[in-house]
């Protein structure tokens, strides 16, 4: 071990300025250093960029479905929440399972694996005959979904800790295109018949096969995993190539074995007090940002229904249902000024990701995400006093900015913050909880804002409150340092 607490070290012969080769012994970060930074990972993130797209992508179609099997199906407003709901409860489970099996098999399997399982019960879907079969298939789908942070998982571990925020964020820019493509897809697809939601869900699964692809030719198992896994010979042979593609002069020596590390337990979360406290706090911070993330987006969605509810004539539509009558406010199906709508409401995405891109370094992990999450907050206030649905778009999408923002750095601080031989389950964990607050949200967002919109914002800014007290009780930040390996 080193003196660092690095879990192994690597003896590599490294070129001088004179020619001269001399022997010295290497940490894995000064060893992934040392091995350049080029077109090895520009690859490795192109293709972990559109793993995420792709999962992003069917992820993101219960913005639009929601609405449209509202209306063709007849549902109640518990039912389509129950819809949007589906994939999130997937997600949990799968959280925990992918995170957990990632840890042990490494990652580039499990995401081979996510690709395969999520977009087969993707296409599946789109055939359901009712809601319920919708709502197992969905779920099914979301249980693939759910290992989506194998891949800032593996991004964090193959990149210098210089490079490391750029990349990550820059990742997170590129998957921000995902609900791009969505609306896009749905501008032009949803609206030519009534099949036109399943055409979507279809054209959105398409891309976890490509993924599929891109994946197994291009990838690697991530060196980082091999070494504190024990296959040092492996790695070694990674990280030569590595620097062979990107014309660094890195001859290695010899490899030192190392006592391997258990890995992929959930007991190891809470092994010392830091990393307990961590782990708490990832919890309710996953839950909150994701709930609120994910609220104001279906927020947006019910803001443009009601901006087109207020120039129809028809306010009430009624029912009979098992010959009990209900009423429900009159059903209307986006169109395609809407999608164009929720098109350009995604780029806070982008915007977000810049945002944390830009200051990350510079301000710090902590910081930077309690200052997003106090700007989330006030403008939020605002919403209570806005009587306008076009004004109150706006305001929903600078809160969406903040959130993003938030989120991005969180995920950048989690995965520097614990150790590699427990980072993916982790992150699991932690994401299966923001699987919580996004299985909740549809409930506030589509059911409780119509009745009383006033009690739904409270929610989503009380969640705002909870999570900067929560960041002021995160035990450190990472801002700079190495990653642990065990």
């Amino acid at each position: 071990m080193s003196s660092d607490g690095r879990a192994l070290t690597i003896s590599s012969r490294i070129p001088f300025e004179a020619g001269q080769l001399s022997l010295q012994e290497l940490g894995f970060d000064e060893a992934l250093t040392r091995a350049g930074f080029g077109k090895y990972q520009y690859g490795v993130m192109a293709t972990l960029a559109l793993a995420y797209f792709a999962e992003i992508a069917e992820e993101s179609i219960s913005f639009i479905t929601g609405p449209e099997l509202l209306c063709q199906w007849n549902l109640k407003g518990w039912q389509e929440a129950l819809t949007t709901t589906a994939p999130f409860i997937g997600m949990f489970f799968g959280a925990l399972v992918w995170g957990k099996i990632a840890d042990i098999w490494g990652r580039k399997p499990i995401l081979l694996a996510i690709c395969i399982w999520t977009g087969y019960y993707g296409i599946i879907s789109s055939f359901s005959p009712s809601v319920g079969w919708y709502f197992v298939l969905r779920l099914l789908c979301g249980f693939g979904i759910g290992g989506i942070h194998t891949v800032p998982t593996y991004a964090a571990e193959l990149v210098e800790t210089k490079q490391r925020a750029k990349c990550m964020l820059i990742l997170h820019v590129l998957s921000g295109l995902a609900p791009l493509f969505t609306g896009i897809a749905a501008y032009f697809l949803v609206d030519i018949s009534k099949y036109g939601w399943r055409y979507l869900v279809v054209v959105c699964s398409l891309p976890q096969f490509v993924c599929f692809v891109a994946a197994y030719l291009v990838l690697d198992e991530s060196p980082r995993y091999l070494l504190v896994s024990g296959q040092t010979s492996r790695a070694k042979w990674i990280l030569t190539k590595m620097a062979a593609i990107n014309r660094a002069h890195l001859l290695f020596g010899d490899v030192k074995p190392i006592t391997k590390p258990s890995r992929g337990k959930y007991a190891n979360l809470f092994a010392t007090k830091e990393l307990t406290r961590l782990t708490i706090c990832q919890c309710v911070l996953w839950f909150c940002t994701m709930g609120t993330g994910f609220g104001m987006g279906m927020l947006f969605t019910e803001s443009l229904q009601a901006a087109r509810s207020n120039t129809d004539s028809d306010r009430e539509t009624c029912f009979t249902s098992d010959e009990v009558n209900y009423c429900r406010a009159s059903c209307h199906s986006l169109d395609s000024s809407d999608y164009g709508m929720i098109l350009i409401s995604h780029v806070h995405i982008i915007i977000g990701a810049f945002i944390s891109m830009t200051l990350s370094n510079i301000v710090g992990r902590v910081r930077l995400m309690l200052a997003c999450m106090a700007l989330y907050c006030f403008v939020t206030f605002f919403l209570f006093f806005c009587p306008n649905p076009i004004v109150a778009l706006i305001l929903i999408t600078l809160c969406k900015v903040f959130i993003v923002a938030t989120v991005q750095a969180m995920y950048l601080y989690l995965c520097e913050a614990y150790p590699t031989n427990i980072r993916a389950t982790a992150i699991g964990v932690g994401t299966s909880c923001s699987r919580i607050g996004m299985i909740m949200t549809p409930f506030v967002a589509q059911v409780l804002a119509k009745s009383n919109f006033a009690m739904a914002l409270s929610v989503y800014v009380s969640m705002g409150v909870v999570t900067m007290i929560t960041i002021m009780m995160l035990p450190f930040d990472t801002t700079g340092k190495q990653i642990r390996d065990k």
